[in-house]
């Protein structure tokens, strides 16, 4: 299965990735292809592998690939792992979202968060995106995902968790990791 975590940056996809791996042991980084570093547990592969240093962006936004590259890497490693993770905005598109539906089990998480609490977290943040964040920039960024999440195909297997408050993210940080550890 494909467990995706999407939302808008600075919602806290990266804090709940690092909260799964800290459950397991330390995982083996692995470069299955040269455009795809990811992380090997026993029953899931995280794609992207900079969850253990302390860079800001760790998820897929860092893979320096297109679409088709992604789709290859998908093609050829889905059928090595149990499951499969990936958190980011990178290939967050229709286009690949209906191509992953038609041919392989995903599930997509939704992490929401009030506009507050998104720029006040940029702020501590302060990363490259960070300091380019406007509310225009951020406007597009909602419709892009509000255009994802009203897809009548895709929001079939979307779920919506509000992820404003650290006992949020603890919540939604168990809610994933049952979703594909039970599965």
């Amino acid at each position: 299965m494909i467990i995706w975590i999407a939302g808008m940056s600075c919602v806290g996809k990266s804090t709940i990735f690092r909260r799964i791996i800290d459950n397991y042991d330390k995982g083996e980084l692995i470069t299955p292809t040269k455009y795809f570093q990811c992380i090997k547990f026993d029953n899931f592969l995280i794609i992207g592998g900079r969850y253990y240093n302390k860079t800001k962006n760790p998820g897929s936004d860092y893979i320096f690939a297109g679409k088709d590259k992604f789709k290859e890497f998908i093609k050829q490693e889905y059928p090595k792992h149990e499951n499969m993770l990936i958190e980011g905005q990178k290939f967050l598109r229709k286009e690949i979202l209906h191509w992953l539906i038609e041919n392989y089990k995903i599930k997509i998480y939704y992490l929401s968060a009030d506009r507050k609490f998104l720029n006040e977290r940029s702020e501590v943040r302060n990363g490259w995106w960070d300091k380019k964040r406007s509310d225009i920039r951020t406007d597009k960024e909602f419709k892009k995902m509000n255009i994802l999440l009203n897809d009548k195909e895709i929001s079939k297997y979307v779920e919506i968790l509000q992820n404003n408050t650290i006992i949020e993210s603890e919540s939604n940080t168990k809610i994933i990791a049952k979703g594909f550890m039970n599965d």
